[in-house]
């Protein structure tokens, strides 16, 4: 009794399973040797080319599905450095390469190993990338199906199910697609998949030209079309057909789906195509008459017409469509083409029955291929040629433009003109490695900054940076360099995502929309798509989806290079950091430090204040909690968990970001939960009492868009810094609302991005006004509910306008003002008035240097505390 397929697999896979990887394979191999030998009788097989290309094509590839089984026994592949690993893939490497000697044997002796021998060959010079890189040998054959089962859970490229199918193969390739569907018409006419073709080796060459005169002369549409040449018949498409379907299969549900991949599926059906073409060709004799030169010349004259035909009607020139002036010429057009065809129809139908049947047939299927073969080359011509550096097509994903090389041209004209080599110093990030890695290989004092530039850049005439390095490189670059914009990389356009019949019926039936796909089909022309749709950014100027990267010019450098001078003369003067010459380095007198989610554990802590019994409290922001610790870092207390208002229910005690906490002088504490857009209040031990605030822009008290500072003055008032909104609201310790004050502008008292505020001993509301670079200070009247600026002082920070940019400020008790400068990483001391006395920068804590300073606060004996949001680390320095 035969064992059914389900019972195999349930009898091998425990097998395989527990034998482990050393023995598996062995097991495996047995079996699928006894099912060989006892199932499958070659004898008949062997006459088949496709079975023959199957058995070579299997043997040759077996061993690199070595990575299948390694996964499957519970290890990586691809991780190289485990020595256990390693030896693994090796025996399942030497395994297959043996299961494959005995399969091929068993197939051919005489001729698999030349075969195989001469396939390693090629690949081995290929591999090792030419003997210089020997390690190749075993990535490239574990590594090339280990990438693969990685990125099945990456899905690179994210593209829908019908990309390859529907919208790569009809745009390129049409001609292949056209010539699979004809053989698989031939195959299925002429019963060529599943019949047993006569071997014709042992016949002499009278008998072969017999056959061949016999087939080729049969007027039957059911003949056997094989050309016979030597001693093997041509292979039938079945084998390239199977290929094409499953390798159609397995990319569609493929994790990883990128246009460079449709090269295997187009592979067998180009060979398929040209088995087709081959076919109608062996009908169509090459010895014309002049009638039948005449007749083709009317076939093809008749394709080439009605397709034009065809283009007018269904796009959206069609004909009697009104009077104005493109309204004639498209119907006069129209007329002449369609009086040609109807002298074309007189013409074909001159011929005899016999002739319009089978030589108009093969004609016009040979005039569709050679159009479409035109129309292939126009399309390759133009990918190859012309837009090659430009996302308008659809066979490249994420596309260098031609930015970087507009920018190396510059580089080394500089270098070259200034330093009279290639000495100058430039500097690129980590959208710079590639390519600029490889392009400055020869520049010795190149400079690379990756994540997180410094200051130290000033020292580099010459800055590349990538469309995230904008914000963080403006306190660095600020007024000394100039700036220039440059396409980095960009996406071909992705209109066609979420494809639905809905969306296609109504492009099928809008005229306009007809000739746009036409349009970007035939001549990638996105000018009636773009207007149809009020789509600004399909030009190479505004291309979207894009990513830009600006190259930095230093200003003394540019006044050395008349070509990139931007006034008719220049004599620029680099501006001085005002503070460097007091900026000092030291280390904290003490820290708290741990990263993590676990309670005591810090993750971009940012706002803190210090409680009257000397407790500190810190917004734990991406842990979205509040923790209080005692000065020497024990922790005392921990509440809150993420819940973000617009998206769910959030109750009190939840969090979405808070970015500053403040203690009165009665315990309570304040929080600005940011990004949930209220500000809420509890207790001493986080007991949640009372909210306050809704996301919206505006200047109703209720409304709130990301407050990020807060503060609580003698009297319980409590001073919130609305920061999108550009003003500051006071409420009383209750939370009741009392006033506000600010607004948008740069006048004084008006605000752009207030964050940090605090109170100082005077009663004053002393508020970062970050985007206007300065300091303001406010007094109250009597009242307590009118606030007008006293003092302000300008401050050379806080450039970049990007998120973590937000900074901060406290006083000491000698009214001292401290700010933090985030991006810069450093803290500045300045008097009441707005002088400046002292910087603290390059803080060492255990290596590290300071990166993100946040909020601050002094003691009761002086110590400034301050919290750094890159290092997740509490510090602070004693009597600064």
């Amino acid at each position: 009794m035969p064992l059914r397929i389900d019972e195999i697999f349930n009898f091998i896979g425990p097998l395989l399973i527990f034998a482990g990887p050393g023995l598996a394979p062995l097991l495996l191999g047995i079996f699928l040797l006894i099912f060989l030998r006892k199932y499958l009788r070659w004898d008949l097989l062997g006459g088949f080319s496709s079975f023959s290309i199957l058995i070579l094509l299997g043997t040759l590839v077996l061993p690199l599905l070595a990575p299948f089984l390694v996964r499957f026994a519970g290890m990586d592949p691809s991780a190289y450095s485990d020595p256990y690993v390693l030896s693994t893939n090796y025996i399942f490497i030497g395994f297959f390469f043996l299961l494959s000697y005995i399969i091929g044997s068993l197939w051919n002796q005489e001729h698999w190993w030349k075969l195989t021998l001469t396939f390693y060959c090629i690949y081995t010079i290929l591999y090792t990338t030419f003997f210089t890189n020997n390690v190749g040998l075993l990535t490239g054959m574990v590594g090339s199906l280990g990438h693969w089962l990685n990125q099945q859970s990456v899905q690179r490229g994210g593209q829908p199910t019908y990309y390859y199918a529907f919208i790569l193969i009809p745009i390129y390739e049409f001609l292949s697609a056209f010539g699979t569907i004809l053989a698989f018409y031939i195959g299925i006419k002429q019963r060529t998949f599943w019949s047993i073709r006569q071997d014709v080796s042992s016949l002499t060459q009278t008998e072969k030209t017999k056959m061949v005169t016999e087939q080729v002369n049969e007027d039957s549409e059911s003949e056997n079309l094989a050309v016979f040449t030597g001693q093997s018949l041509i292979p039938s498409p079945a084998i390239f057909i199977y290929l094409i379907i499953t390798s159609l299969i397995a990319f569609t549900i493929a994790g990883e789906k990128m246009p460079w991949l449709t090269l295997h599926i187009v592979f067998p059906m180009l060979l398929t195509a040209a088995w087709a073409i081959q076919q109608v060709i062996s009908r169509s004799t090459f010895v014309y008459s002049q009638k039948e030169k005449l007749l083709r010349a009317g076939v093809f004259a008749f394709l080439i017409n009605t397709l034009l035909i065809l283009v007018q009607i269904f796009g959206n020139k069609a004909p009697f469509q009104g009077k104005t002036q493109n309204g004639l010429q498209n119907t006069y057009y129209f007329l002449f083409l369609a009086i040609l065809e109807v002298g074309l129809i007189v013409f074909l139908s001159k011929t005899t029955v016999k002739e319009k049947v089978r030589k108009s047939k093969y004609s016009l299927i040979i005039g569709l291929f050679l159009i479409m073969a035109l129309v292939t080359t126009q399309s390759s011509y133009r990918a190859s040629f012309i837009n090659f550096d430009y996302p308008k097509e659809f066979l490249v994903y994420a596309h260098a433009a031609d930015g970087p090389k507009l920018i190396m041209d510059q580089v080394e004209e500089i270098s070259r003109r200034t330093t009279t080599g290639l000495d100058i110093k430039v500097a690129y990030d980590n959208h710079g490695l590639y390519p600029f890695w490889w392009y400055l290989r020869n520049y010795p004092n190149k400079i690379v900054y990756l994540e997180n530039p410094t200051r130290t850049l000033e020292d580099a005439p010459l800055i590349i940076a990538g469309q995230d390095k904008y914000t963080k490189l403006e306190p660095i670059v600020k007024d000394n360099y100039y700036a220039f914009e440059y396409m980095r990389l960009w996406w071909p356009m992705q209109d066609y995502w979420n494809l639905t019949w809905e969306r296609i019926s109504s492009a099928l039936k809008d005229q306009n929309m007809r000739q746009a796909l036409f349009n970007i089909w035939f001549e990638r022309d996105y000018t009636l798509y773009a207007h149809i749709n009020d789509n600004q950014h399909l030009t190479l100027e505004t291309w979207l989806p894009s990513e830009k990267m600006r190259f930095y010019i230093r200003k003394d450098m540019a006044s050395q290079m008349w070509r990139y001078n931007t006034q008719a003369t220049i004599e620029q003067t680099i501006e001085t950091d005002p503070y460097e010459s007091e900026i000092i380095s030291r280390q904290p007198d003490g820290f708290i430090s741990m990263s993590g989610s676990a309670p005591g554990d810090l993750n971009t802590p940012r706002g803190i204040d210090i409680a009257p019994d000397g407790t500190i409290y810190v917004a734990d922001s991406l842990n979205h909690r509040i923790q209080q610790f005692s000065p020497d870092g024990l922790l005392l207390n921990v509440w809150g968990n993420f819940a973000n208002v617009l998206e769910e229910d959030a109750p009190g005690g939840t969090f979405n970001e808070p970015w500053d906490v403040a203690v009165a002088h009665d315990g309570s504490v304040f929080v600005a939960d940011t990004f949930n857009h209220r500000i809420q209040k509890f207790d001493s031990s986080g007991r949640f009492i009372k909210m306050w605030g809704i996301f919206a822009q505006g200047d109703t008290p209720e409304s709130f868009w990301g407050p990020r500072g807060i503060a609580v003055d003698e009297d319980g008032n409590v001073f919130i810094t609305d920061t999108g909104n550009k003003r500051v609201v006071v409420f009383d310790t209750d939370l009741n609302y009392k006033t506000q004050f600010g607004g948008g502008g740069f006048e004084p008292g008006q605000f752009d991005e207030p964050v940090g505020i605090t109170v100082n001993s005077l009663g004053q509301i002393i508020i970062a006004d970050t985007w206007n670079r300065r300091v303001q200070i406010f007094e109250t009247n009597e009242t307590g509910f009118e606030f007008t600026p006293i003092e302000s002082f300008d401050v050379s920070a806080w450039y970049g306008q990007g998120i973590d940019n937000k900074p901060y400020l406290t006083t000491d008790l000698e009214g001292n003002i401290f700010i933090t400068d985030p991006e810069i990483g450093r803290i500045l001391k300045f008097s009441a008035k707005g002088k400046y006395l002292q910087g603290y920068q390059d803080i060492n804590i255990s290596e590290d240097l300071i990166g993100y300073p946040y909020g601050m606060h002094v003691d009761e004996t002086g110590n400034l505390w301050f919290s750094d949001a890159s290092s997740n680390v509490l510090s602070f320095i004693e009597n600064p």
